[in-house]
């Protein structure tokens, strides 16, 4: 008899072994956990075609099997602690939301327009990498501690540098958030805000943050410019967007819970030591002499639903 689990690998292509790299989420364990407690071969090839195509004896033991792995998988997800899990990793995301949107508000109450900038940041793969997955490929330099540990020194002296440099110093604020692919490595989704009253060329300032992350990790940094692919996206999150622009605000705040979602399925062991989201320290507030600001509307920020996760048109 076939093993139970390989029966599943012709499914899902993966085994917890194959995860051994990984943090992976309750949903996951609760399915693994299910199907060590099925412990038998379930045969899957041919159930979902046309009724009449088989005799219904032969259909119905492997659908009652089916229904038993999903009624497993339902009795795992209704454990307290796999409950709690959750909410706490809910939680958190929710928390990094809030902070993230936070940071935003600040900065339109203090220019009322922001010219938005969205850079990724990372090193140049090695070209074996860029060939199908295997296991092994997480044991190269390219996936290690210390190129973690390089990218986060870089991105600080990025942060840092800009002070002394007369381009980067229009930056007012950035919210970044570090991650890490199977084909990319570590790195780091870049949203940096400038004053919008006194700059409006937005590709300019996109080429010349990608310009300097290359001078600054020796030409072995790349970037992915998301100015260079505008025509790509519905609605633009990136470029200029006034206080009282619903439409691009709310797009940018589609781009922000993308940034904190919650749909954390899988995390690479050497990510649990990263602040993941790291953003500017809100600038001074407006005085609230004058008048005040007409126009503002209020944002739908609820948080990001199914249609967004991964391929939102606001990334």
């Amino acid at each position: 008899m076939k093993p139970f689990v390989s029966v599943f690998d012709d499914i899902t292509g993966i085994d917890l072994n194959y995860l051994k790299d990984f943090t992976v989420c309750e949903e996951i364990l609760c399915f693994f956990k299910a199907k060590e407690l099925l412990n038998t071969e379930i045969d899957l090839i041919g159930l979902f075609e046309q009724p009449n195509s088989q005799a219904l004896g032969h259909i119905q033991p492997r659908a009652d099997l089916l229904n038993r792995f999903v009624q497993l998988i339902r009795e795992q997800m209704a454990s307290t602690l796999v409950k709690n899990a959750i909410r706490d990793r809910e939680r958190k995301a929710k928390n990094n939301l809030k902070s993230c949107r936070k940071t935003v508000s600040h900065y339109f109450d203090k220019f009322s327009k922001l010219l938005v900038i969205r850079v990724d940041f990372a090193f140049k793969p090695p070209l074996e990498h860029l060939t199908n997955y295997c296991p092994d490929e997480l044991q190269h330099h390219f996936h290690s501690e210390d190129a973690l540990q390089s990218l986060k020194r870089l991105i600080a002296r990025f942060l840092h540098n800009k002070r002394h440099n007369k381009i980067l110093n229009q930056i007012k604020g950035y919210i970044l958030k570090f991650e890490h692919g199977l084909k990319k490595g570590f790195h780091v989704h870049g949203l940096f805000f400038l004053d919008g009253n006194l700059h409006q060329n937005d590709g300019y300032f996109a080429h010349e943050i990608t310009k300097y992350w290359k001078k600054l990790t020796n030409g072995q940094g790349c970037t992915y410019n998301c100015h260079m692919a505008k025509d790509k996206y519905k609605t633009l999150c990136i470029g200029m967007i006034e206080y009282t622009n619903t439409e691009k605000r709310e797009a940018l705040d589609v781009c922000i819970q993308y940034f904190c979602k919650r749909e954390q399925y899988f995390m690479f062991e050497k990510m649990k030591s990263v602040r993941t989201i790291q953003t500017s320290l809100p600038p001074q507030r407006r005085s609230n002499a004058g008048r005040p600001r007409k126009g503002g509307k209020s944002i739908n920020t609820n948080l990001v639903n199914s249609s967004h996760k991964g391929n939102s048109n606001a990334n």
